[in-house]
Formats: C-alpha cells, sequence, structure tokens
C-alpha cells in the first residue's frame, strides 16, 4: 500500500532478446495498453510492425485476471494457432 491508500499493482513483461524492441506500457483505471517499439535509424521509437511473443503476469502467485480489446477483423495467437475471436468478427 502506499501513500494516500493508494495501491500499487506490478506486471512484468517478458520477451526474448532476440527481438530488437521495447515494450512501452501506458496504464490508467480502466485499461493496460502495451506496445512494441524499436529505434532503428537513431529516429523516435515506431511501434515494430511485426508480431513480438512475450509473456504477462503479475509478478506473484496471485491469480492474474486480463480483457483483451480487439479491433473488428483482430487476430489472436494462441498455442501457435491463430484466430478471429468471436467479438473481433
Amino acid at each position: 500500500q502506499m501513500m494516500a491508500g493508494r495501491v500499487a499493482q506490478m506486471l512484468r513483461i517478458r520477451l526474448s532478446r532476440n527481438y530488437q524492441c521495447v515494450p512501452e506500457i501506458s496504464a490508467n483505471k480502466y485499461a493496460l495498453n502495451v506496445r512494441f517499439t524499436s529505434n532503428e535509424g537513431g529516429q523516435r521509437p515506431k511501434a515494430v510492425d511485426t508480431d513480438v511473443e512475450f509473456e504477462l503476469s503479475n509478478g506473484s502467485d496471485e491469480r492474474l485476471e486480463l480483457l483483451c480489446c480487439l479491433p473488428v477483423g483482430g487476430q489472436a495467437v494462441l498455442g501457435g494457432d491463430t484466430f478471429t475471436p468471436p467479438w473481433a468478427e
């Protein structure tokens, strides 16, 4: 518990060192946004345009519960299989 009664929550993102990108994370009380950026060419970081496999955990043994929002036509990969969730059709 933090000052003024605020609770801090920590998330852990793991990805292979083979990726030439870093996670950029922003969050508010309703959503957590993760995008992977690369600083190739010495310019401002840009979102990578390839798939990035990563692991997301809460850093403890407690259950991690997430809601994923995808745009219409958005696809996901789970266990090597690509699919369009019913709510993204």
